[in-house]
């Protein structure tokens, strides 16, 4: 089949996100990692504190959802060509949904049953699930459950989806495009973060995607050392074994933790999660995204509290992060 993009509307069990609140994020909250402390040398912790906020003004936080779940009708916006099926959703910062291998039939990220919310992001309400993407400040995006303007474009007769906003807290406009052609078996990303103004702007982006636990699954990534904190505290460890656990294999993790990779200058850019059977989601760029990381819930009854508050049925999931 020939490349589509169509608009249409999903059903799914959604929580209501309620109104915004009726005055701006003043105080802020607690953002854990602008209490890291760290053990490293200047070169690796050269831009440590840079551009930290402690909170997301202008934007004004969403504290009045619910937990009850209703049927709704999402709007959505589908990318697709015969091997590959993506979905997004535009009102909710444009997440990629779910995006489907058509030749085995099965979706290469973790998709929530529910868009249930939790306070985890920068203007409070988050959900779990796909792919989330995040410009700006450190933390989930307050373009997290906000609308973007989406539009439909063609280059050389092949139809792409644009998302857009303009990003108050730095002052940006960003972009990003997502297209098909006939034959591709990779969904195509273009990001675009444009700076018109006069001076210089600290920036942080990131892509979060959630990915299947799979039983006896694991990560490959190109690096020997990973950033990784203890105690609040940011130190450089060997990999694959740290204290004993080959952290690649993330059933073997046994608390919450984060794993940032140190991929080195001259080796590709990507990070996939494999099945057992070697099959699964490969995300790579260009070497002008130079990090990846892991996040894991863990394994301890916490973990598994957090993985049942934040979906119905849908399981265990871990975070592959690229910025």
């Amino acid at each position: 089949m020939k490349p589509e993009l169509r608009f249409e509307t999903k059903r799914m069990r959604a929580c209501s996100l309620g109104e915004e609140s009726s005055v701006p994020d003043i105080a802020g909250s607690a953002i854990l990692q602008n209490d890291l402390e760290f053990d490293l040398d200047e070169e690796d912790e050269i831009f440590e504190a840079y551009g930290t906020r402690k909170n997301a003004y202008p934007y004004r936080q969403y504290q009045a959802y619910s937990r009850e779940l209703k049927e709704r009708r999402v709007k959505t916006a589908v990318l697709e060509n015969d091997c590959l099926r993506a979905v997004f959703l535009p009102e909710y910062g444009g997440r990629l949904w779910e995006l489907w291998d058509k030749r085995r039939q099965e979706n290469l990220l973790y998709t929530n049953d529910v868009i249930r919310f939790s306070n985890l992001a920068a203007c409070n309400a988050w959900f779990s699930g796909g792919v989330e993407w995040n410009p700006g400040i450190i933390g989930h995006t307050p373009f997290t459950v906000r609308p973007l303007y989406t539009a439909r474009l063609e280059e050389a007769g092949i139809p792409v989806l644009r998302m857009y906003e303009y990003e108050r807290i730095r002052g940006v406009e960003y972009q990003m495009d997502f297209w098909l052609e006939e034959k591709d078996a990779c969904l195509n990303c273009r990001m675009r973060i444009v700076n018109s103004g006069s001076r210089v702007v600290p920036m942080y982006w990131w892509s979060n995607m959630a990915v299947p636990e799979y039983a006896g699954g694991r990560i490959v990534v190109p690096a020997k050392e990973a950033y990784t904190s203890r105690e609040a505290k940011v130190s450089k460890v060997s990999i694959p074994q740290v204290e004993g656990v080959d952290i690649t294999r993330y059933e073997n993790i046994p608390s919450q933790t984060d794993y940032f990779f140190n991929i080195p200058e001259e080796s590709p850019k990507f990070i996939a999660n494999l099945n057992q059977e070697g099959y699964g989601l490969l995300q790579y760029s260009t070497k002008r995204l130079r990090g990846r990381k892991l996040f894991s819930w863990g394994h301890k009854e916490g973990a598994d509290r957090w993985q049942e508050f934040l979906t119905e049925d849908a399981g265990r999931y871990v975070e592959l992060q690229a910025g």
